[in-house]
């Protein structure tokens, strides 16, 4: 890829993490917000990670992986596992490069 279109793709998934860290950090002092829900976009682009990621609900303040997991990402051709080393805890999406998931709130009974 062009630097051009590399530079796009660090920022738009820079943007994506500011704002679903945002999102996280709202349920956290709503006080009413109990778990978070990985939530893709649900079309032919979401990868073969976060299809798999889609729905799964933790606990707030837990993590949906731990620095140092080892996420398959896909497959090649010839059906080797294309993996993926998580580098730091993550709280919430996104993923990878490009990812357009994001965190969905689980409220308690009022």
């Amino acid at each position: 890829p062009s630097h051009d279109t590399r530079a796009k793709a660090i920022a738009r998934t820079e943007t994506t993490n500011a704002s679903n860290a945002g999102i996280y950090e709202a349920y956290r002092q709503s006080g009413i917000v109990t778990e978070v829900q990985w939530f893709t976009a649900m079309d032919e682009r979401v990868c073969y990670a976060c299809n798999a990621m889609h729905g799964k609900t933790i606990e707030l303040d837990a993590t949906f992986f731990d620095a140092g997991d080892e996420v398959t990402m896909g497959y090649t051709k010839e059906g080797k596992a294309i993996r993926q080393t998580i580098e730091k805890d993550m709280y919430w999406p996104p993923l990878h490069v490009n990812c357009r998931c994001v965190p969905s709130a689980v409220t308690k009974e009022i």
